[in-house]
């Protein structure tokens, strides 16, 4: 049980309602809890928990139900915690999400453009904070 045990000491990884890890995600990234790297971090959790909500609403909208069990467990299991940790790593995983923007890139040309223009400069100051250590604490 030691994995258990450093993640619950740690980071506060233990189960608390859905309402609670929000309510604790949205004051560390926005109520000036954090230093601004951290609050950064907590508002990219933030977003990256909208992203599998709205995804697993299509998927369901869709009738595509083994895809949106898969990403819904993905939500719960992330989503239970102290506070949302680990979520943009673990949006990587969710290969409905990029097997259906792809998709979408075939049928809309401008999707490509779009696509590159948000995630490059976010892959710019990621790998900058990966570099410099910060990612770490």
């Amino acid at each position: 049980m030691a994995w258990k045990h450093a993640q619950e000491r740690g980071w506060n990884r233990d189960f608390h309602t859905p309402a609670e890890a929000f309510r604790h995600t949205w004051q560390n990234a926005f109520d000036h809890l954090q230093t601004t790297g951290y609050a950064w971090e907590f508002q990219l959790e933030l977003a990256a928990m909208a992203t599998g909500i709205v995804l697993l609403a299509w998927l369901l909208v869709r009738r595509r139900w083994s895809e949106a069990v898969y990403i819904a467990l993905s939500l719960w299991s992330l989503g239970t915690s102290y506070w949302y940790l680990s979520m943009p790593r673990a949006t990587l995983l969710w290969w409905p999400l990029w097997t259906g923007l792809a998709h979408w890139s075939l049928r809309r040309g401008w999707v490509k453009e779009a696509y590159a223009c948000v995630v490059a400069p976010l892959m710019v100051v990621l790998a900058m904070t990966f570099a410099s250590g910060r990612w770490a604490g």
